[in-house]
């Protein structure tokens, strides 16, 4: 799902970054570094597990993603199909209300790497496998899988 927002009239996407360490496989192995860290990704992201729907899924994944308060008045009756590949689906939702009450109700997983604020005008490139391990480096270089780069498009025409 990617989160739209209205600020002084200008529209944006709120995007993930990708962190460094990848807490979520657990630490009796140690500490896993993630993989294209610092690359941007969708509001929330998850995969399906077992038998769930893909809205099964998102209902699942935002408490864990971006917190407990962001989903207590997040409404599912709100979204918008952005796209749908292989077994994906992004989701849109436009958030219409004060934005400090949404940004301080947003506690992010201890993986995630921050917040960023997109405008449609900005330049976001294609992952590339070369990012992978290393990640992306450079605070300026935008970059995200093709699949959400199409979303974001399609949001920021939706909304």
């Amino acid at each position: 799902m990617i989160v739209f927002i209205k600020i002084c009239d200008k529209l944006f996407a709120i995007l993930q970054k990708r962190g460094e360490y990848n807490f979520e496989k657990g630490l009796k192995d140690g500490i896993k570094t993630e993989s294209y860290a610092g690359a941007l990704q969708v509001t929330v992201h998850g995969k399906c597990e077992n038998e769930e729907s893909p809205m099964d899924t998102l209902v699942r994944e935002t408490p864990e993603e971006i917190g407990i308060n962001f989903y207590r008045w997040f409404k599912k009756d709100k979204l918008a199909s952005l796209t749908t590949c292989e077994n994906a689906i992004t989701y849109g939702y436009m958030y219409n209300g004060d934005p400090e009450p949404l940004f301080s109700s947003i506690r992010l997983h201890s993986g995630s790497g921050g917040l960023i604020l997109v405008e449609k005008k900005s330049i976001i490139e294609n992952l590339l496998p070369e990012n992978k391990t290393p990640g992306i480096r450079y605070r300026q270089e935008f970059r995200m899988f093709p699949d959400e780069i199409e979303a974001l498009k399609k949001g920021f025409e939706i909304f």
